[in-house]
Formats: structure tokens, sequence, C-alpha cells
């Protein structure tokens, strides 16, 4: 971890590359955001009093998505499949429907899914087999993962070869939050753990070794228009005045939130440990990010010290 002599406190390497070069931003008393310099991943830091429990600024997958998506792989073959949230009734319905071999994992106290194996647990603590799954829908958005490098890692180990892995988030390059970014920070921000963009999720796409397939994005019309006027509910006049934004973030591909469809490929991107530093040091496991992040110094003594 980098130190901040500013605030006392230390600061993680980037999620997604491991760099500490960043640019902070104070949303608020308690909110800060940093984006990477190196590969432009926003992270947001929250103090002990920040809010975190605000609908507003949560996103997760469209049913109709995940549903077309179970209905298309399921035509030749069983699925196994693995769902990373709650689905709703339809999903569930459709996965019985069509015989599919679903699991879920969902937050502690989130509740059991009927007829489905449901496992409530931190998606950090909890594992499967090796190449259980053929396909992993994240019904969460990725911007509420802690890490979302442990997510694609996971995928990577959990997917058969070749399985499918669907994810989606807010899109921090859309052109809403291109117009009105201080609107967008304020109503998504605060309430995220990560602001990415359709280019820092191919470069998690890249690193982890997932061929990506497709990328859809989606926008609403009162969204936009909360985003534009920064209020939570403009309207009914004001959604119709700013239908065309929204109409034109959709033709553009820069809308609120970005789907990709992505398989697992052959071969992953890691990074090469520098076993003789490591070995000198005593730091096994630090990649070469942290090795240009981090100053250290060799003190020697002096002559007549001890």
């Amino acid at each position: 971890m980098a130190f901040d002599p500013k605030s006392d406190t230390w600061i993680p390497p980037c999620d997604l590359c491991g760099s500490f070069r960043h640019q902070s931003v104070k949303l608020s008393a308690d909110v800060v955001a940093r984006r990477c310099l190196d590969c432009g991943l926003v992270s947001v830091a929250r103090g002990e009093h920040a809010l975190r429990d605000d609908p507003r600024g949560r996103a997760g997958m469209p049913d109709a998505l995940m549903i077309d998506l179970l209905k298309r792989l399921a035509e030749n073959r069983m699925l196994s499949v693995l769902l990373v949230g709650v689905p709703s009734a339809a999903v569930a319905a459709t996965a019985r429907d069509l015989g599919v071999s679903m699991m879920v994992l969902s937050e502690p106290g989130s509740g059991e899914v009927p007829g489905i194996p449901t496992f409530q647990a931190k998606f950090e603590t909890h594992s499967f087999l090796p190449d259980q799954f053929d396909l992993i829908l994240c019904a969460r958005g990725l911007e509420s993962f802690t890490s979302p490098s442990l997510l694609f890692d996971r995928a990577r180990h959990w997917l058969a070869p070749g399985g499918t892995l669907l994810v989606g988030a807010l899109n921090f390059g859309s052109l809403p939050a291109r117009m009105r970014r201080g609107n967008w920070l304020a109503r998504y921000a605060m309430t995220s753990e990560y602001l990415l963009s359709l280019d820092v999720i191919k470069g998690y796409a890249e690193r982890f070794g997932f061929d990506i397939r497709s990328v859809r994005t989606r926008s609403n019309t009162s969204e936009v228009a909360a985003v534009i006027t920064g209020h939570e509910r403009p309207a009914w006049l004001t959604e119709m005045a700013v239908a065309p934004v929204a109409l034109m973030a959709s033709l553009l591909g820069m809308g609120v939130m970005v789907i990709v469809e992505m398989t697992r490929g052959g071969l992953a991107v890691r990074p090469l440990l520098r076993t003789v530093e490591e070995q000198s040091e005593g730091a096994p496991g630090l990649a070469p990010a942290l090795y240009a992040g981090v100053q250290r110094e060799l003190v020697t003594a002096g002559p007549g010290e001890k």
C-alpha cells in the first residue's frame, strides 16, 4: 500500500493494474474518488460515516438479458449455472422450466431462493469446484464488488473451458455521465465501490483471459433525466425533453448501463514475480506494480556507529 501523508491513510493499489499512480477528487467530507492514471479505473473510498445503503446507486443485470442468454445456451445442452446475487422470480422460473442446473450465491441474510440451491455467503470467502459451471450470471453490478478482480479470477477458476460470463456495470463512460459529471458522481459514486467504463471492463477481460462476445448498453429515460437535472424525481415533461439524449446514448453505445458477455479463453495475463528481489527483501508475492510504487531504502551504519 502507498502512504498518503496528507490524510494519514494507506492507499491500496489499483484493483485492475496494481498501480499507485492516481488522481484524487473529494466528493464529500467522507468520500474520495481516486482515478488510476495508468488504466483509468476509478475507486471510491469512504469514511466511517459515509452513506452506503442507497438504492439509487445500485445497478442490476436486466432480467430480459439473463433469460435470453439462458434460453440461447440451453437449446443444445444441459447447463450448469451460477447466479451471483438474488435472481428475480422470472429468472428462477425460466431456469426451472428449461431444466437448468442453477445455484445461487447471495449475500448473507438475503434469503433462500425457492427450488434453487442457495449459498448465503460473502463472495470473497465462498468457493466452488474448478470448471464446475458452464455459465456465470452476475446479477449484481460490478461497481458493488469490493474487488472486481476477485470476481473475474473466481469466474475463470469456476467456469469450464469456453464457459460464459455475463457482467454489467454502471457506465462511467456513458453520455449522461460525460454531460453531467458532477450529477453522476453525486447520484452513483456515493454507494459504489468502483466506477467502470467499457474500456476498464475490457481491461479486466484481457487480464483474466476472457474473450468478449458482445457489448450492449441500456438507458432508462427517467435515469437519464435524473442525471441531467440532478433531481431524484424529474417531472414528466423533463423526461420527455431528455428522451433524445437517452436515444442518442443508446445509438452511440454510451448508455447508462453497460453489459458485456464474454467467454473463458485459453490464456490469462498474470504479473510475473521478481524472484531475486522477493528473496532479498523478504516480501514474497509482490507484483511488479508494487515495486514501481513503493520506495525502499537500505540504511547502513556509519563509522563508529553500531
